[in-house]
């Protein structure tokens, strides 16, 4: 038996015990007060870190002799492997987390639960599926506002970095999980993953040129349109909020942005704003889109009454041509 067989035996032979840690896990959930089922999910989890190991060595040498060439046979799908004993590994942390309170991360072979050992902190455990945490598949605008999120709802807990590293993972889609896929599931891994994301997505000045763009693209508000009007003033409180974030000196750049936003406007509404500028005082954004705030709600409410006088005049128009067939023949039939 060469090299590569080899280390596909052993691997088959580690997918198979963690999938039997990860079973007696699931058991003790369905009979929590089984104590024989406790002590065998104890004694088998403290396995789990030097399975780790060794299937991170055998995919290895299984990666290594593949990249050669000259492989005979169908090549294995390292990736579906990997992923398939992650589930497994991040399932059976996610157990213990829940059931055994007591175990570390330094469990291995030679060392059960038998021995436990007090603990300063309990690791906190969130089902997957109910994170609010929205998948990132990559746009680096979108990166900030997920980083905030993540770190809130799970960096920031006493998780074990490995937990913290399954759910991440769990929360990317696209290049993104891609970019991190070759990391295994390690506590120290955890960090690296963040710090590869951080550098590849938390770029300034892309995040800046696209909302620089959304202003320049921004659509154009129409006097009594209380819709394209929120359009426009949604368009600018986002991108200048965000580039404000950035911290680029957005306050200074009133008579660049006004001369872009101005143009946004039909003529009726221009005329107003221009009525409302000062002649002596340069005007700023922020009065602009209080003007656009005004004139907004201003729409909507105009937009509202008109739509109940046309409802009220339609129901009356209906109730004016209903058929009087039926009315007559009740009648009829009274008098008869």
């Amino acid at each position: 038996m060469g090299v590569l067989e080899e280390a596909k035996e052993r691997l088959a032979g580690i997918q198979c015990k963690i999938q039997r840690v990860y079973d007696a896990g699931e058991a003790v959930g369905k009979v929590p007060n089984n104590k024989m089922a406790h002590t065998k999910f104890k004694i088998m989890y403290a396995t789990l870190e030097n399975l780790c190991s060794d299937f991170e060595a055998q995919l290895t040498v299984i990666i290594r002799s593949q990249c050669k060439g000259g492989v005979v046979g169908e090549l294995v799908d390292t990736e579906k492997l990997r992923t398939e004993f992650e589930d497994k590994y991040v399932g059976s942390k996610i157990f213990a987390d829940e059931y055994l309170p007591e175990a570390t991360a330094e469990a291995s072979l030679n060392k059960t639960f038998m021995e436990q050992k007090p603990t300063s902190t309990t690791s906190a455990y969130f089902p997957v599926e109910k994170l609010s945490i929205p998948i990132f598949n990559g746009n680096p605008i979108e990166y900030t506002s997920f980083r905030n999120m993540f770190d809130t709802i799970v960096d920031s807990t006493n998780m074990a970095p490995v937990l913290k590293f399954g759910y991440l993972k769990s929360r990317l889609e696209g290049e993104p999980l891609k970019l991190i896929g070759n990391l295994m599931l390690t506590d120290s891994n955890y960090t690296l993953a963040l710090s590869q994301l951080t550098a590849r997505y938390s770029n300034r000045r892309v995040i800046a040129e696209h909302h620089l763009e959304q202003i320049f693209n921004a659509p154009n508000a129409f006097f009594g349109d209380g819709n394209s009007i929120r359009k426009l003033l949604n368009n600018i409180i986002e991108a200048t909020g965000a580039l404000q974030n950035l911290s680029f000196a957005v306050d200074q750049w009133d008579p660049i942005l006004l001369h872009l936003l101005q143009k946004k406007l039909d003529s009726h509404l221009r005329s107003q704003w221009e009525l409302l500028v000062d002649t002596t005082e340069d005007p700023t954004v922020v009065e602009f889109t209080t003007f656009l705030t005004k004139y907004c709600k201003s729409a909507t409410v105009t937009e509202s009454q008109y739509q109940k006088k046309t409802l009220q005049a339609e129901q009356n128009y209906n109730f004016a041509h209903e058929p009087t067939g039926s009315t007559t023949h009740g009648t009829t039939n009274i008098e008869e």
